[in-house]
């Protein structure tokens, strides 16, 4: 069976691909699951390179058409509980014809990894297409999953986070809102900032580095789709701030989140 699993770029493909292919080491079988990423402008003869190298075999001699039966023949004896993909969007037609010429005698599993233009080059290619198993579609995480879940955890020098704090949480917007829906260009951006700090001799990671760590990584472009969003997020969390404290309270924190987006933006 092959398997497609797509999702935006940055979103956490390959670490997943990595963290799943770990899960199956830990399992205690004697097969194991190979893994690789696609090069560009692969050949059909570079892709069975690479599987035999993933294999921990040499490369024989021999034309493409023997190689094949090679391959093949490796892959039985390993016993592969699965073969994974990942940027399987650079596969050239004539290698995702190989791939089903080489699944189709040794009848492993087959999970490519890709952006979500994969998902159309399956479509229209007819014999991978009738060859497909399961699709997955991967969702990029909510604001609210980068906010109490990614945030907090990330471990980068300087850096603490709280999302609480509604400076911590006006920072997390700016953020998300300037690298969504990449993970990736978010890790990118606060290393920046790390080094900023750094350099600066500052003991974290301060709103002003995050910001012009911003201006290094990412053109200044206008989104006023994202800003819409972030607007409700924000009158929302003010909202249920207010709704615990009484009338005095609520006039003292309006001003402070008055004073704290004057800082901010």
């Amino acid at each position: 069976m092959v398997g497609v699993a797509v999702g935006a770029d940055g979103i956490g493909k390959s670490v997943s691909r990595l963290y799943y292919e770990e899960l199956l080491t830990r399992q205690e079988v004697s097969a194991r699951a190979i893994s690789l990423c696609v090069l560009p402008r692969l050949t059909p003869t570079l892709l069975i390179g690479q599987l035999f190298g993933a294999l921990g075999e040499p490369l024989p001699a021999g034309r493409t058409a023997s190689r094949l039966d090679d391959i093949a023949a490796a892959l039985r004896l390993h016993g592969l509980p699965l073969v994974m993909l990942d940027d399987a969007d650079r596969l050239s037609n004539y290698c995702l014809d190989l791939l089903c010429s080489l699944f189709e005698r040794t009848g492993c599993p087959c999970l490519l990894v890709g952006l979500p233009s994969l998902l159309q080059r399956c479509q229209q290619h007819a014999q991978l297409w009738n060859r497909l198993g399961a699709c997955l579609k991967l969702p990029s995480l909510s604001f609210e999953e980068v906010l109490h879940r990614v945030l907090p955890a990330l471990y980068v020098a300087g850096w603490e986070f709280d999302p609480v704090r509604e400076a911590d949480f006006l920072l997390a917007e700016q953020l998300w809102e300037a690298v969504s829906p990449s993970l990736r260009r978010l890790r990118t951006v606060l290393g920046i900032a790390s080094t900023l700090a750094h350099v600066r001799h500052e003991p974290r990671i301060t709103i002003s580095c995050v910001q012009e760590a911003l201006r290094w990584h990412l053109p200044a472009l206008d989104q006023p789709g994202r800003h819409e969003g972030s607007m409700k997020r924000r009158q929302k969390y003010s909202k249920e701030r207010l709704k615990s404290l009484g009338p005095g309270e609520q006039n003292t924190v309006k001003s402070h989140e008055g004073a704290e987006r004057c800082k901010l933006f």
